[in-house]
């Protein structure tokens, strides 16, 4: 699934703008700050499978650095901006 094929109203980016910050969802929140996935998933697929094995958008902010650069879809540059 790609954010582009979801309807603009579905798309977290657009209802940020849209609608303000307060509507978003955790895992939408963090799409919007990921920008892209990878070839396998969208943002928000991403967003979600990485606040599912964490616990919640705290515990994956709560994670060791070491820790958070093993996670499939962080790399340095996302959780430098992340911390």
């Amino acid at each position: 699934m790609r954010l582009a094929d979801l309807p603009p109203n579905d798309r977290p980016r657009e209802r940020l703008l849209a609608q303000g910050a307060h509507v978003l969802t955790d895992a939408e929140v963090l799409a919007v700050f990921l920008g892209t996935g990878n070839a396998r998933e969208c943002a928000l697929v991403t967003a979600h499978r990485l606040i599912r094995r964490c616990g919640g958008l705290r515990g994956l902010l709560r994670q060791p650095t070491g820790a958070a650069l093993a996670l499939p879809g962080i790399g340095p540059a996302r959780w430098a901006r992340l911390v």
